[in-house]
């Protein structure tokens, strides 16, 4: 059985909510305007064609943007760089102690871009993760990425998804 977190319910709902209102807003709007009161029984066949014309072409950027907006509701600042990189040396700035700066690090990544887990393994710890976050989730897959400072090797970062389905 996949485990959902919350957050995904409540996007996931806010934004096919929303969608089911707009396609029910268009096609009301094109029978008032295409003359069908509520004694009109029979809805011409060319008005439910109309509607369909306006909605198909739209559907597609108008459900891109509700899953940017509503990802920016719920989820905060995870889809911009700009915002993590600035937190990142904000917190790194504030670090007096060197050892404590990976744990922060790795807390500061998983707090901005809303992880479940997040750790850094480093070259000289390779076998066990230098700092960890969080509890890696049953359902989801970790991502390594590749910590390099031009050609050098410095370690890895993993993280999991928020969600079964969802992409980092």
């Amino acid at each position: 059985m996949a485990v959902v977190s919350s957050d995904t319910l409540l996007s996931g709902g806010l934004r096919y909510g929303l969608l089911t209102f707009y396609v029910a807003t268009i096609y009301v709007l094109v029978l008032y305007l295409g003359g069908v009161t509520q004694n009109h029984i029979v809805v011409p066949w060319w008005l439910d064609l109309l509607a369909l014309l306006i909605i198909v072409p739209t559907f597609l950027p108008v459900h891109g943007f509700l899953r940017r907006s509503v990802n920016q509701l719920v989820y905060g600042q995870h889809d911009n760089p700009y915002a993590l990189l600035s937190k990142l040396n904000q917190y790194m700035d504030d670090s007096a102690a060197p050892d404590a700066l990976l744990p922060t690090l790795a807390a500061t990544v998983a707090a901005t871009l809303k992880l479940p887990y997040v750790a850094i393994e480093t070259e000289v710890t390779a076998e066990r993760p230098a700092a960890t976050y969080g509890e890696p989730p049953r359902y989801a897959e970790l991502t390594s990425i590749p910590l390099t400072y031009r050609t050098i090797m410095l370690g890895t970062l993993h993280v999991s998804s928020r969600g079964p389905h969802e992409h980092l």
